[in-house]
């Protein structure tokens, strides 16, 4: 009887193998349609494709387990099997790495200022660019928002904080920088500095020809989730 039923198991064991291989697949195709994209949008089209991996495999999986004939599933299993294994075990051990290569201690964040700054680009600025990006030193994470309408958001490494601060406003924004009405095309600053304050840059042109130090900060914003490993996850 026991016999009987793995017989009748064994062939549905193709599903989940070819879930972890579709994945795989998937996530590589992802990767090589990504090179040269913004590295949200790119970690973004490694996710979808990852997705639409699982989803062929399933279907796919779910189909050879209905209709294969019984001396073709040892080989399949083989074939789907021993890769699935292979890649689930470096799957694990990648993501327990990141996992422990994603946290300081809290002596690395010792002495660095703690504040608050968000990026907005308004859709019309650059329809491939993230929408929004916003750093709190002081709950140590970052999230940014995608063109698409999701996010991803990550753990705020000492290293990306200390990189910020070297770029962080002194003191109030120019009069060429403020009391205008954001409108299309344009980036926008707002900062709270813990001990120095709080403002918003509007950055046009003139702006930035009086305040370059705001295109700098606006840049290491824009990168901030590629700067250091951060366990980034998106939804």
């Amino acid at each position: 009887m026991l016999f009987m039923r793995s017989r009748q198991l064994a062939p549905w064991l193709l599903v989940p193998a070819a879930i972890v291989v579709g994945i795989a697949i998937g996530g590589a195709a992802g990767v090589a349609s990504a090179r040269d994209a913004d590295a949200l949008i790119g970690g973004a089209t490694v996710m979808l494709g990852a997705m639409a991996g699982g989803v062929a495999g399933l279907l796919l999986g779910a189909l050879a387990a209905w209709k294969l004939p019984a001396r073709w599933v040892t080989p399949a299993l083989w074939c789907l099997g021993v890769p699935a294994i292979v890649i689930l075990a470096f799957g694990i051990r990648g993501a327990w790495k990141i996992d422990q290569s994603t946290r300081d201690p809290d002596e690395a964040y010792a002495g660095l200022p703690r504040f608050v700054v968000v990026l907005e680009r308004d859709p019309a600025f650059d329809p491939y660019l993230s929408t929004r990006v916003e750093v709190d030193a002081i709950r140590r994470h970052w999230i940014t928002s995608l063109p698409d309408g999701r996010s991803c958001h990550g753990r705020l490494r000492a290293e990306v904080q200390r990189r910020l601060s070297e770029v962080l406003p002194d003191g109030d924004p120019p009069d060429e920088c403020r009391d205008q009405a954001p409108s299309g095309s344009m980036e926008r600053l707002m900062w709270q500095i813990e001990g120095a304050g709080s403002g918003a840059a509007l950055l046009n042109a003139e702006c930035l020809a009086v305040a370059p130090g705001y295109a700098r900060l606006a840049h290491t914003l824009a990168i901030a989730s590629s700067l250091a490993d951060s366990a980034v996850s998106c939804d």
